[in-house]
């Protein structure tokens, strides 16, 4: 019992994490496979007609809390899990108004940076 009360441990590192690849073929063109990390709380803003992406972002008071990609390059799939981890605070409005998944992304990653140049100065 005195090993397991003095035992150093660090603090579990939580994060969602679902994904499919059910339907992803060999060969075909179009590779149909999603990736969702982080919390699927709040208002959603979805982005894209599956020509050939699509995404959706879970933002709760200003903050995005989840993401999920289908169809997304290896890229932007290392994207998400830092996005639904550091929760930055981003524009609905402007992430709706993107014309594209990518442009959303883009607009997520920029929230993301910004955040992290006010944390570190």
């Amino acid at each position: 019992v005195k090993s397991l009360l003095t035992a150093h441990t660090d603090t579990y590192d939580y994060l969602p994490y679902f994904y499919s690849r059910v339907f992803e073929y060999e060969g075909s063109p179009r590779k149909v496979w999603w990736q969702f990390f982080g919390d699927n709380v709040g208002e959603t803003v979805e982005v894209g007609n599956f020509d050939p992406k699509i995404a959706t972002f879970w933002i709760e008071s200003g903050r995005l809390k989840g993401v999920l990609v289908e169809s997304g390059s290896p890229e932007e799939f290392q994207l998400l899990p830092k996005l639904a981890r550091s929760q930055p605070l981003v524009d609905k409005a402007k992430l709706a108004s993107a014309s594209s998944v990518e442009e959303a992304l883009e607009i997520a990653q920029a929230a993301l940076q910004s955040q992290r140049r006010k944390l570190h100065g």
